[in-house]
């Protein structure tokens, strides 16, 4: 008998069935008005009436297997978990170039703080990538505070980096978290130049709620600005291998007014594959100015079904929706638990976790390490086993058909807080992603 994968991820569109396997990292999109195909999936045994060219479709792609293959599936994640977590050959690098922002956005956990990088740290940091002889895979994120307020740092790193991954035959990828305020046409083109591809923007709704949620630090208004640049980027810019991001923090005001938002982002990026929309709901990370919001915060469940509609309402407009990097297996696995990976902060001292070096009772647990001035890592091992262990209940976690997504750790900066393990499953979001990735055909279609 066949049976399908314990790791499927299935929904409804329209009268389709959209099937993804969140351990391959694949799917498939099949005419099911019937709901056969569907109710087959939810059941977890192959139903043999379905059509034959059906099944050799979906026996290629892996999704239903013998029962002993069934059987060891949960083991095949336990390699892949192992081999990633303690991979020498990946460093993922998080660098904060500089603390200090130029937005006061009222949902920010950090303070109100003034630190750049010195050139002496910048230099030890190329001097760590350098020494790695068995590197073959550097990913760079660039965070801060805002990481363009201090764009020369961020100029001269890229610089470096870029020199010593061509000399040793490094692949070497980078992203950005930026309000893009900063982020005018000769900055982007500079920044593409060397290699940094991926962009998370943010904009918080129509003009008046994002003017609201993330104005200047001096009080002015943020939205017209951060358009400006995006327009110049779209207009000016031929490549196609960017992405950015367009991030939505939903708020009561953000929800009431999106309809606003929709219509700009259909003016603007409509058609434009290297912009996507995606939401995010405020929560609280800390810090003093989430308290007043405390009335409109909400646990993830409930923002999920209060806001996740408007990703089905944008999946039907020819603005991109989603991402599918953000459904991938491994996705769900914080940065922080792979052994190779660090947030290097201004002073080069090494943490794990953005969120946790602000939190004033728990940042002597992010400080794991630091980079010594000929590039050393000195490593508090006993610290450092808290964020790559894997603590979570693996009777629970392998019957999970998101297992593959987090690969059974989740969040270790909750785990160290809240001295428990938590589970940060959101399939209610990933569906929402998921319907919106077929709707717009980036899920293949398997033709009758």
């Amino acid at each position: 008998m066949k049976y399908w994968s314990k790791y499927l991820v299935v929904d409804r569109v329209d009268e389709d069935t959209v099937i993804w396997s969140s351990l391959l990292s694949r799917g498939c999109l099949i005419k099911d008005p019937d709901k056969k195909i569907y109710e087959s999936v939810k059941s977890g045994k192959w139903d043999e009436s379905i059509d034959p060219s059906i099944k050799m479709n979906i026996e290629k792609r892996e999704f239903i297997l013998e029962e002993e293959q069934l059987r060891a599936e949960h083991k095949l994640i336990a390699k892949i978990r192992s081999e990633i977590v303690f991979d020498d050959s990946f460093m993922s690098l998080t660098l904060i170039p500089t603390d200090t922002c130029n937005f006061r956005c009222i949902y920010c956990y950090q303070s109100d703080t003034v630190h750049n990088m010195s050139y002496q740290v910048a230099d030890s940091i190329v001097k760590m990538i350098s020494a790695k002889s068995n590197l073959k895979y550097l990913h760079i994120s660039w965070f801060g505070g805002e990481p363009l307020c201090n764009k020369k740092m961020v100029f001269y790193l890229m610089e470096e980096i870029n020199k010593v991954c061509k000399k040793n035959g490094v692949v070497l990828v980078a992203d950005m978290t930026t309000n893009a305020s900063l982020l005018d046409f000769d900055t982007f083109m500079k920044l593409y130049s060397l290699r940094v591809l991926h962009y998370q923007v943010t904009i918080d709704g129509c003009k008046s709620t994002h003017d609201l949620q993330r104005p200047f630090a001096s009080g002015g208004s943020s939205f017209e600005l951060i358009m400006k640049n995006l327009r110049s980027i779209r207009d000016n810019v031929k490549a196609k291998l960017f992405r950015i991001g367009i991030r939505t923090n939903f708020t009561p005001d953000v929800d009431k007014n999106f309809d606003e938002l929709k219509r700009i982002l259909i003016e603007e990026f409509s058609g434009d594959k290297r912009f996507y929309f995606f939401f995010q709901w405020v929560k609280n990370w800390g810090g003093e100015r989430i308290k007043g919001l405390k009335n409109e915060l909400m646990d993830d469940e409930k923002a999920i079904s209060k806001y996740g509609r408007w990703m089905d309402v944008m999946s039907q407009t020819d603005v991109r929706t989603g991402d599918i990097t953000m459904i991938r297996a491994c996705s769900g696995l914080c940065v922080g638990s792979r052994k190779n990976s660090y947030l290097v902060n201004y002073d080069g001292k090494l943490h794990k976790c953005t969120t946790c070096i602000y939190d004033d009772e728990y940042h002597d647990k992010s400080e794991i390490g630091y980079i010594d001035s000929n590039g050393r890592v000195i490593i508090d091992k006993w610290k450092e086993i808290d964020w790559i262990s894997c603590d979570a209940d693996m009777n629970v976690c392998t019957k999970c058909n998101m297992y593959p997504i987090c690969l059974g750790m989740p969040c270790p900066y909750f785990k160290i807080k809240l001295k428990k393990i938590t589970c940060n499953r959101n399939d209610t979001y990933l569906r929402f992603m998921l319907r919106a990735l077929a709707r717009q055909g980036y899920i293949e279609s398997i033709s009758i």
